[in-house]
């Protein structure tokens, strides 16, 4: 398959002409040489010999309708690897025979330099994809290996974390259970503390009433003395 920058190379035309070659001898090429509106041309190995005659006769100045005339007739130019171009169809004769000025090097060899080239480059371009698809590849192993990393260490930091409030909660637990019996115990203090002060109490008053006898007694010989 060759496209328009092809048969520009091949046959040293412009690429307005060979469009306007497509147009003109339509019925005489394959379908991708007239291709609709949006699509790339594209011709196939005899489209190349219909342009190769095209090229030849229009440097003998040939007008178009003989150009027709010729190509109705079933004339040809072959492109071959080993003679380069052959006139073929009925009617041939030394008039259509390939020029020198016409093909100063073999049409195939210069079809299949470009053809090479053209695969080189698809080749190249194909490459050049594999290594950026392989880049990506890489760059999204080491992110998603990235998260990875961190979502096993924010499962560690959250069992640490976890384990932590468990220890805080039986630590408060404790604490409250210590806090209650020391509760306790201060109740128990102060409640020994009022009995204490209470039975001090009641001895200052007995104390008192004592001494209040005692004085009575020594006033009066009281009972205490007589006895």
């Amino acid at each position: 398959m060759a496209t328009v920058s092809t048969i520009v190379e091949l046959f040293g035309v412009s690429k307005h002409t060979v469009r306007a070659w497509s147009r003109e001898f339509a019925p005489f090429l394959g379908p991708g040489a007239t291709p609709t509106r949006g699509e790339r041309r594209i011709y196939n190995q005899e489209d190349l010999g219909v342009f190769a005659l095209i090229a030849h006769l229009r440097a003998q100045n040939a007008s178009y309708a003989e150009i027709h005339d010729a190509l109705q007739s079933g004339q040809r130019i072959e492109i071959q690897p080993a003679t380069g171009l052959a006139l073929r169809g009925p009617g041939t004769g030394p008039a259509f025979a390939p020029s020198p000025e016409f093909a100063p090097v073999e049409v195939f060899q210069l079809f299949a330099e470009k053809l090479t080239q053209q695969y080189q480059e698809q080749i190249q371009e194909l490459r050049h994809e594999i290594d950026r698809v392989g880049r990506e590849r890489d760059y999204f192993r080491e992110q998603w290996e990235a998260l990875n990393r961190e979502l096993r260490e924010e499962r560690e930091r959250v069992l640490t974390a976890e384990k932590t409030v468990a220890r805080q909660e039986t630590e408060l637990s404790a604490m409250a259970n210590q806090g209650q019996l020391l509760h306790e115990e201060r109740t128990a203090r102060i409640n020994a503390v009022n009995k204490l002060a209470a039975a001090q109490a009641r001895a200052e008053r007995a104390e008192q009433q004592l001494e209040a006898l005692s004085r009575d007694d020594k006033r009066g010989g009281g009972l205490l003395g007589r006895r």
